[in-house]
């Protein structure tokens, strides 16, 4: 089990990049806005920027400490780095951008083997420029791998594709995770990617960590990674496809632990696994079971939690998978709910959104 140690302070415009952190997980993600220091932090563990203090070690051996005054430039540090704009040479091909990854110094992954798990063999002759957005990521995640990396850094790999790109995208990388087992650290502000890629999520806010665990805990739990998360989708759903209805105009799916919901009509082919999103604020509650309504979704549980600040109630609600709900506090008032309350939910179809395909 690789442990990578970051320790270090990084001036930056407006705030310091402070952090501490062992990371032992095959897949970390680091999440948060755009301009809170995620990028400098894998620069700095890459070597392209230099810290004020601190140490930065890859299980024992050093590539920085500001104590003993040891910095090894990028070359020397194992390290795959691959940046959000891929950054191919336009004057090589793909097999000789390819073949610039390879140290002989170091003991790399077999370019046969690389070209194999990325399906990129009938691209060996084509220029960078002729490539699409998905192509150039998988040649520049290539080139990483061939150098024979201890560790994989990946800045926002899936950030500049669309939505269908991404679908098709996210296979590789996980091939890449499965097949070579190298740990990886991941900038990410996508929920979908986190959740499909990663061990663990580290939130970054104005350089320092404000929260840590589980994507599923990090990404669901309110309040589990400070105010970044408000707004963001506080039920995530790992969902299976039963059956398609697409003259009802709805997709009916279930959880493993047996919540049925009907989602809108997608044509999902053979893909029969995915991630479904619901904002707390979609969702409403009913002390008794209603009737006439138009809403597919109707959900009978218990409240488990209450959770009230500043005006806001989020109500956690026990149904075979557990449910958060955001209320006024003269809601919860009104409606005379507790811990403990027996309570209906309702959710219109089209507030699950589907996230993505597994």
């Amino acid at each position: 089990m690789t442990v990578i140690h970051v320790e270090m302070r990084l001036p930056l415009d407006g705030f310091d990049l402070a952090v501490s952190l062992d990371l032992d997980r095959p897949v970390t993600a680091l999440f948060g806005p755009s301009g809170v220091g995620k990028t400098s932090l894998l620069e700095t563990i890459a070597g392209l920027r230099t810290p004020s203090e601190g140490e930065i070690r890859i299980d024992d051996e050093v590539l920085f400490s500001s104590t003993s005054r040891r910095n090894l430039p990028p070359e020397k540090r194992r390290v795959g780095y691959v940046p959000q704009d891929a950054l191919l040479f336009p004057h090589l091909t793909v097999h000789q951008n390819l073949r610039f990854g390879v140290r002989d110094s170091a003991p790399s992954i077999p370019i046969e083997s690389v070209v194999e798990a990325l399906e990129i063999g009938h691209l060996l002759d084509r220029d960078p420029g002729t490539l699409s957005g998905g192509e150039r990521q998988r040649v520049a995640l290539g080139r990483a791998l061939v150098s024979g990396p201890r560790l994989l850094l990946l800045d926002e790999p899936l950030a500049a594709l669309d939505a269908g790109l991404k679908d098709r995208i996210l296979p590789y990388l996980r091939r890449v995770r499965e097949t070579y087992r190298l740990p990886a650290i991941v900038v990410s502000h996508d929920v979908f990617e986190v959740l499909t890629l990663s061990d663990e999520v580290v939130v970054v806010d104005q350089g320092a960590v404000v929260g840590r665990g589980s994507p599923r805990e990090v990404l669901t739990r309110p309040g589990a990674a400070g105010g970044f998360f408000r707004g963001r989708f506080e039920n995530v759903l790992d969902v299976r496809v039963v059956a398609q209805e697409p003259e009802e105009g709805i997709t009916r799916v279930v959880t493993s632990n047996g919540l049925s919901l009907a989602v809108p009509y997608r044509d999902s082919g053979s893909e029969s696994q995915m991630w479904i999103g619901i904002l707390a604020d979609d969702i409403l509650l009913a002390r008794t079971r209603p009737e006439g309504l138009s809403a597919r979704n109707i959900l009978k549980g218990s409240v488990t939690a209450i959770d009230e600040s500043e005006g806001i109630a989020m109500v956690q609600v026990s149904t075979p998978d557990p449910l958060y709900v955001k209320l006024t506090h003269r809601a919860v008032a009104q409606l005379q709910v507790s811990e403990g309350s027996a309570v209906h939910l309702i959710i219109k179809t089209h507030s699950c959104h589907r996230l993505g395909t597994q």
